[in-house]
This record gives structure tokens, sequence and C-alpha cells, in this order.
């Protein structure tokens, strides 16, 4: 859950940094404050939308009822023997820890300003002045504020009631506190961004010169109200969930009042956001970061909690008891180690095992699970995951057959500990199996389909049957296909990395990738390697009313 909050989070920045960029560069400076409004509010909308609604993104329809949408390849190179990922602390559980210690510090903060706001309203004394809810509390040296429906204002201040309660009042009369309220939502979900802090101090400066200028537009005189500003803002600020009087920098407002109008045709700048949208777009569907956030998406905050990956990834399980009656624990201080460590593991499984005549042609992962004991010899080896019956039992054969471990250790006693194994078979190249260590990086040159990757998608939409569905079935599915482009560019081991949530689906997308033709290999220092690709398919259905005839 957490991992895909952090994956969203970054398309998030990676669609709101060119976009703010673009603003500041063109807009900020101008007097057309009801319309940069706007535009800031516009360019959170996209940036919060734009990496979740399909719609937003290319697609390539089919013609017909139905329509299948793939989006832009990823691919990683596999090289035998070599794993830059084992089981254990990575950066992406780190960077996952680090967001998620952000996202509660921003949280608590404004949990407990909301608290604050509600402690004034429930302690102060209510009033009406000029038919607009005025709270005043005793906390001394807080500067007035207006958040929701109310004007918050120290017991102690009596000074130009009349100015204070006119600016707070175009606050409110504006709905200031929905800008303020969505921009602390963000700012919550994507804390390390500094455009988006930059963001709301852009917007929080609009909302002052919008009430400034309500206020001389009331019939103040402005040399007055300049006066007041000077003697009024000085003083405690309450967070920014609210509309404080002194959020602004005086020489800012002052400038602004003082700044000539700004045509209108200046709108027209905000063209220039387009192409920064584009831009964003394109970025997020980039096979750099498009594996990036799909390994976020897929991160977990423990080990245990983790799923079998493609690598040789032992991961402990949960507490029981083996078939002698001996407990087994899934956390323990120290877990057991192979002699020579994870590396060492994965090559003695890619040196030992063979694939089976029987399964020829099949590809695909078994997970097996087995006890690390006290003594550290393995035991109780099961397959809670199968694939074949064959490539079953050689996967179980060659598990038990593993040299004993060094035992896990908890309160410095040795425990018999759950492990799981996937071991992942291809039916490509020699009798043994393609057990791909974790991805590196891209190759010098990648795999490429006859004709391109247009040539790809046109494939993919041809060849596609879009499935039937129930009435009550979304307009839209999304399932994700992973699988290898080998040293000689077939097709192999193709599996569904996310389900479309439908059988049918899945299946669909895993037929059309069976019958992919072959690629041109990719290729590093020269030499034709194995590359693992992800591609996604999106099904969508035009339903009228005889849907589920």
């Amino acid at each position: 859950m957490m991992g895909h909050m952090l994956s969203y989070s970054v398309c998030v920045s990676i669609v709101l940094i060119p976009l703010y960029v673009i603003y500041r560069t063109v807009l900020s400076q101008t007097t057309l404050l009801a319309f940069n409004r706007v535009v800031l509010m516009t360019i959170y909308a996209l940036a919060l939308l734009l990496p979740v609604i399909p719609e937003l993104l290319p697609q390539v329809a089919a013609a017909g009822d139905g329509a299948v949408g793939i989006g832009q390849l990823t691919g990683v190179v596999i090289t035998d023997g070599e794993a830059t990922e084992v089981v254990g602390w990575n950066w992406f559980r780190m960077a996952l820890w680090v967001y998620i210690f952000g996202v509660a510090v921003l949280a608590c903060r404004f949990i407990v300003t909301l608290g604050g706001m509600l402690w004034l309203i429930v302690r102060g004394g209510r009033c009406r002045i000029d038919g607009h809810i005025v709270v005043r509390h005793g906390r001394h040296g807080l500067v007035p504020f207006s958040w929701c429906r109310w004007i918050f204002i120290p017991a102690d201040d009596r000074y130009a009631d009349n100015i204070v309660i006119a600016h707070e009042a175009a606050h409110l009369a504006r709905h200031h506190w929905v800008d303020l309220l969505v921009a602390e939502l963000v700012l919550i979900i994507d804390w390390y961004n500094p455009a988006a802090w930059q963001m709301r101090d852009s917007l929080q400066d609009i909302h002052e010169f919008q009430a400034d200028a309500d206020v001389i537009a009331g019939g103040v005189d402005a040399r007055t109200y300049q006066m007041f500003l000077i003697k009024k803002t000085v003083g405690d600020r309450f967070h920014a969930l609210a509309d404080s009087l002194n959020h602004s920098s005086l020489k800012k407002r002052i400038t602004m009042m003082l700044s000539r109008k700004t045509r209108s045709s200046a709108r027209l700048r905000a063209m220039a956001l387009v192409p920064a949208l584009a831009l964003g777009a394109f970025v997020i569907n980039l096979p750099a970061v498009a594996s990036v956030t799909e390994a976020l998406g897929s991160t977990v905050m423990n080990e245990s909690a983790a799923q079998p990956s493609s690598a040789m990834e032992p991961v402990v399980g949960k507490d029981t008891k083996n078939s002698d009656g001996a407990a087994v624990f899934g956390q323990v201080e120290q877990r057991p180690q192979f002699p020579g460590g994870d590396k060492a593991l994965m090559q003695y499984v890619m040196d030992h095992i063979q694939f089976p005549k029987e399964a020829e042609g099949i590809s695909g992962r078994v997970v097996v699970r087995f006890v690390v004991g006290k003594d550290g010899q393995v035991g109780d080896v099961t397959v809670i995951r199968g694939k074949h019956p064959a490539l079953d039992k050689e996967a179980v054969r060659v598990v038990k057959s593993l040299p004993a471990f060094t035992p896990g250790m908890l309160d410095g006693k040795a425990v018999a500990v759950y492990y799981t194994l996937p071991v992942s078979f291809s039916s490509v190249g020699d009798a043994k199996t393609s057990n791909a260590a974790a991805p590196l990086k891209q190759a010098e040159q990648m795999p490429q389909f006859p004709g391109g990757d247009k040539a790809l998608m046109q494939f993919v939409a041809t060849n596609m049957k879009v499935p039937e569905v129930g009435a009550d079935a979304p307009d839209r599915l999304r399932a994700v296909v992973r699988f290898t482009v080998s040293e000689t560019g077939k097709v192999c081991n193709p599996q569904i990395i996310r389900s479309a949530g439908n059988e049918a689906c899945d299946a669909e997308a895993l037929r059309v990738v069976g019958i992919l033709p072959d690629f041109t290999p990719g290729k590093v220092d020269g030499k034709p390697v194995a590359v693992e690709y992800t591609l996604p398919f999106t099904f969508a259905w035009t339903k009228g009313d005889d849907t589920s005839k």
C-alpha cells in the first residue's frame, strides 16, 4: 500500500515540477490574480489525476467494440550468475521508510493544526461583526487569521477591527481555505518536492494580494491600509492551513498594490503549460522512470511481507511448527546464511538444476518453501506455488540437495526458520534454468520489435480480442505482463505481474505475448543478452444498453 503511494507521489512530482516552473516563469509576476489562482489549482488537479487516469496518458485503440492500449516498454538486462539485489535492506525499502516518516510528520502537523483551531473555536468567545463569526481567543501575540467560516482575533486586540474584519472576510468570501486544504494534502503526499512547498507559498501570495485588493476596493484608503499592514503583520502566525494577516511579505504585497494592471491578453501565456504537461506525461512513461515507479510500487516495508521475486530470494515465513512438532520461526534476530551468502545460493541453484525434458516448451516459476533447522540442515521442502509436475519435482530435488546453512539465531540460540525460494525455469537456450539475476542497468542496445515500438503497438492492437464481460464490470481494466527477450530474440517466460482482476483479460494478454514474433536481441559490449520487458495492456469497453447480451 505505502509502496504504491510512494510510486504515485513520484509521478505527481514529475508532473508538478515542470508545470510550476512554467507558471513561475511566465505568470507569477502578473496582476491576473483570479486567473493565476485558477492556473495553480488546475496544476494541482493535473498533477494528482494524470498518474491515475489512463485516459490522460497515451494509448492505442483497436477498431471494433473493444480497445486495448499499451504504454511504453521497460527493459532491464538479465545476466547469468550475477545479481545486484538480494534480500535485506535496500535503497527502495530505505526510501519507503523515509517517505513514510515524512508523511507521518506532515499528517501529524495537519491534525495538530486542525485541532488547535477547533480548540480556539471551543474556548474562545464568539460574536458576529458585520455578519461574520468572529472568535476572540486568549492566545496573545497571534496575528488575526481566518479559516472556513471563522475569523480569529486575539481578545486583547482592539486596533482597527474594521480593517481586520474586511481583510479576513475577503479570504472567507473567496473560499481561500479550500485552496490551502488542497495544497496541504499535496504536501503530505509529496513532502520531499520543493516545488510543492513553493507552490503553496505562491498560492498564499495570491490570496493576500486578492484580499488586499478587495479591502482597497471596499473604500479603505490605500496609504492608510499599507500603514496598517506595517503595524499589524508583526507577530506569530498560525499554520499555513489558515490565511493569516502576515502570510506574505509586505514588500511583495505593497509592490502588487502599486503595480500597473497586466493586460488580459497575458492569459495566453498559460499556453506554455501545454508542452510542460506533455513533458510530464512523457517522462512518466520513459522506460527508466516506469521501471523505478513499478519497483517502488512493489516495495514493502519489511522483508517478511515481500512477495517472492524472480531472483533467488529467500523470504522468511510465519511462525509455526515443522513435521516433527518443533517450533519454526518466521522473524529472527539473525536469519540463516547460505555458505558464501545469497549470491552463492543463487549460483548453487543455477549450477545444479536441470531442465526436465517432460516440461519442454514450458516456462515459469516454482516457489519452494523449506525449513533451515537448528543444525542448519534443509528439511520439510514443499512446493507452495507450482508450475508443472516435472518442474516442481526438479525444484524440490535441488533444494533438498542444498548444503547446510549457518542456522538462524533468536535470543542467542539456534532456531529453525522458514525460507521461501523462487526458482525460475525457461525452455530457451540450454537445459538449465534462466534463474535470472535481479534487474541491472538497461542494455546498450535494447531489443527491437520488427518495425519498432509503433509496430509492436499495432501488432497488439490488431491481434487483441477484447473478452466479453458482464454489465457490472468496469469500463477499463489494465493488466501488466512481464516477459524475457532471450539472447536469440525469442519471447519467453511471460508472467502476469499485475492482474486486471479478470481471468479472461489476463489470459488474453498472455496469449498475445505468446504469439509475438522474434525481436532483434539486446546487446551489451556487442554481445546478445537476455532482456526483461514489461508490457502493459489496457482493455476498454464501450458499453451500451445491450452490454449484457
